[in-house]
C-alpha cells in the first residue's frame, strides 16, 4: 500500500484490515472537519480561520 506521502505499508504490518480502514477514515474525517470549520469561520474572521488551520 502506498500513500501520497511516499511511505509504504507492508501487508504483514496490518493484522486487521477493517480496523486499519476505519482508522484511516476517522483520520480523514477529522481533517475534513477542521477544513470545513475554518471555511465557515473565514466568512467572519480570516485570522480565526487561519488559527484553526
Amino acid at each position: 500500500m502506498w500513500f501520497w506521502s511516499g511511505q509504504t505499508v507492508e501487508e504483514d504490518e496490518i493484522a486487521d484490515v477493517k480496523a486499519y480502514n476505519r482508522a484511516n477514515g476517522i483520520m480523514w474525517i477529522a481533517f475534513s472537519l477542521l477544513m470545513w470549520i475554518s471555511t465557515v469561520l473565514a466568512f467572519s474572521s480570516m485570522k480565526l480561520a487561519g488559527i484553526v488551520i
